[in-house]
């Protein structure tokens, strides 16, 4: 008996994809559509005296799908401005490059 093969029966109602990763600065910078970011945990005094961090785990989803983890540690001198609005809107890198006085030299994304 032979095989009847594969057909493609319709096209997906959307032509976007799903999670693009950016690789320039201002696509870095840019929140995606669509997407709500859940703070899982906001954990402060971490470190040393004087070397205080505030770490922040946060879960962005599209359409109720998660699809990043994020960890973020900021400065306790740095974290005190930073809002919980703030946090469920803005991407960390967006987040950052917003606090006055900061320049980012390098960032890293896997």
């Amino acid at each position: 008996m032979r095989a009847k093969g594969t057909f493609v029966r319709s096209l997906p109602t959307t032509n976007r994809l799903w999670c693009e990763v950016e690789t320039d600065w201002s696509g870095l910078l840019r929140s995606r559509d669509g997407a709500a970011i859940e703070i899982l945990s906001d954990i402060a005094g971490i470190g040393r005296p004087g070397t205080r961090f505030r770490h922040i785990r946060r879960r962005h989803a599209r359409d109720g799908q998660p699809f990043l983890l994020a960890g973020l540690y900021l400065g306790e001198h740095l974290a005190a401005g930073i809002t919980p609005l703030v946090l469920r809107i803005k991407t960390a890198l967006k987040l950052v490059a917003g606090i006055q006085g900061v320049r980012i030299a390098d960032a890293r994304q896997t």
